[in-house]
């Protein structure tokens, strides 16, 4: 049990630490700095793929799908990381962690997903950190600290 924590610890810390590392960053142009991060964690993905192909055999479909899904990820990465030198990490990032609310907010729509009192309370939570965020970058209120 505690590998799925240290899992868990270590893709929040990785994702927690994007976007002021690049930040930090930014005489570097986007897209390298998103190319050499892509680079990196296909480097680090790189011995759990070669097992997988050499173990089961994965398709020229799944490849080319996978590849097509690299591609979209890289313009999804480097108009975030572009946007950083646009406005504040907080801002940025707000509106880049709001894809699973929109997509719980569409399946609730759709009618694919039923809601119950965990998504309703997740929504509302994240509805009301997102606003706390933005009034807080946008001065109207005044938080003392650090607000993540």
């Amino acid at each position: 049990m505690w590998r799925y924590y240290f899992i868990l610890f270590t893709g929040v810390m990785a994702i927690s630490c994007a976007a002021p590392l690049f930040k930090f960053a930014q005489p570097t142009h986007p897209l390298l700095a998103s190319a050499i991060r892509l680079s990196v964690a296909g480097i680090l993905w790189l011995p759990w793929a070669t097992r997988a192909y050499l173990q089961k055999g994965i398709s020229r479909r799944l490849i080319y799908y996978a590849l097509a899904a690299g591609l979209c990820y890289s313009f999804h990465f480097g108009s975030w990381v572009y946007s950083l030198g646009l406005c504040s990490v907080i801002v940025s990032t707000s509106l880049v962690t709001t894809t699973p609310l929109f997509l719980a907010i569409w399946g609730i729509w759709r009618k694919v997903d039923a809601p119950n009192r965990n998504t309703g309370f997740a929504l509302a939570l994240a509805i009301l950190a997102i606003c706390i965020f933005l009034m807080q970058e946008s001065y109207l209120i005044e938080v003392h600290g650090w607000t993540l």
